[in-house]
């Protein structure tokens, strides 16, 4: 998105056609971008950000493995991830047929 405010608008006409609010507005710690989430009708999460961090291809940089947890989602945000965020919906058992 283009800024901030293109990120909550994208969100609140999502969730007026009735779309569930998947978490959001926030900014994310890795990456330090702002975001807000969808949940698209199948359950799958749909990101809106803006403003992440970009590293230059020649730039030295050290890699680091971080926990998907709630301590590691975000630096702040409007309300705390809901308890399903990290579920993933489409890892379901494949149905015979």
């Amino acid at each position: 998105m283009g800024n901030i405010d293109q990120v909550r608008l994208r969100a609140e006409h999502l969730l007026k056609a009735g779309y569930r609010d998947g978490w959001g507005l926030g900014r994310h710690i890795y990456g330090s971008n702002y975001f807000h989430y969808i949940r698209d009708p199948w359950m799958g999460l749909n990101e809106f950000y803006w403003d992440i961090d970009f590293i230059p291809e020649n730039a030295e940089w050290e890699t680091e493995k971080a926990e998907a947890n709630e301590e590691s989602l975000f630096q702040w945000a409007t309300t705390p991830p809901p308890e399903d965020f990290l579920k993933n919906y489409e890892a379901t058992p494949a149905r015979g047929g």
